[in-house]
């Protein structure tokens, strides 16, 4: 079954699981790094948010296992899982107030976001931007985020620089950071079956790695990789090993912390990162293809 064959069964299939009021919308939504992706969104009756459903990853899966049936069934039970069922009051986004305490940011690509960033509020930080979003946790897995326009700022009638204060004290209090060894990092993930290797962006093989190297990333292991900008983290990482900090940009998701006795290893970790990137990662997840070194004597991250 060649794609548009599986993208209009699939349209028919959904169109029957769910009652005749849905409203069940092709789109190409623009995702990081400029990629691209093929989406079904489900406005369900009674419902003022309409989940997404990729098509790509899902025909990926067909082509894997040749079985539509258990597509189908996966692409149910995905938006069952994923599915929020508390209502967002949408008139509440005009109103700045309310929205204050649900604005956070990320880091991603600068170079590789360019027609996104001329649309929404970002700083450029070294090679990469600092963007702004709405979080609205709904359960402990479960979230819905909103990337914020530059429309919303002359909505609310703010500026970037008002964003950036709230989201410098936001997003360290609702997406708290975890730092672990990476072999705790990975026992985790072992035992928690609701969390895949492939969704942490780290392999089995790297267990063989030492407890010298440790995974940042928040408590909802999405986005975490702007850890790296709360207060006196890198900081007081850097005290307690007594040196310097290699970060790795493992992910959009995590950076790996590397104590840096000395810059020599620097070309090896960049090779490293680029070969992670390049066989591990969706392009989408990539964040940058070289490390990173903080300096505890400046106090600051520099390329």
């Amino acid at each position: 079954m060649n794609y548009n064959d599986f993208k209009q069964a699939l349209l028919e299939f959904l169109t029957s699981s769910f009652p005749p009021e849905t409203e069940i919308r092709f789109r190409k939504i623009r995702r990081n790094n400029g990629i691209e992706l093929d989406a079904f969104s489900i406005l369900e009756p009674g419902k003022n948010l309409a989940p997404t459903i990729y098509l790509n990853y899902y025909y990926r899966e067909y082509l894997i296992c040749d079985n539509l049936t258990k597509i189908q069934e996966l692409v149910l039970a995905d938006y069952k899982k994923n599915q929020i069922d508390q209502p967002i009051d949408i008139y509440s986004f005009t109103d700045f107030e309310k929205m204050k305490p649900h604005i956070v940011f990320k880091i991603i690509h600068k170079e590789k976001n360019q027609n996104i960033l001329s649309k929404i509020p970002s700083f450029d930080y070294m090679d990469l931007s600092i963007v702004f979003y709405l979080f609205f946790p709904a359960t402990e897995k479960k979230n819905a985020s909103i990337l914020i326009h530059n429309s919303h700022l002359e909505i609310w009638n703010t500026n970037k620089e008002e964003l950036f204060a709230l989201a410098s004290k936001n997003t360290p209090e609702i997406l708290p950071y975890q730092l672990k060894s990476m072999s705790a990092f990975l026992q985790d993930v072992e035992s928690d079956t609701s969390l895949s290797l492939k969704e942490t962006n780290l392999s089995v093989s790297d267990t063989a790695v030492s407890d010298t190297m440790f995974v940042l990333t928040n408590n909802s292991k999405l986005n975490g990789a702007c850890c790296i900008l709360y207060p006196d983290l890198l900081k007081n990482f850097s005290i307690l090993y007594d040196c310097d900090i290699y970060i790795l940009p493992s992910s959009i998701h995590e950076v790996l912390l590397m104590p840096a006795y000395d810059r020599k290893n620097t070309e090896e970790l960049n090779q490293l990162v680029q070969e992670v990137n390049a066989t591990q990662l969706e392009e989408e997840e990539i964040l940058s293809d070289h490390v990173y070194y903080y300096s505890r004597n400046l106090n600051v991250i520099s390329m």
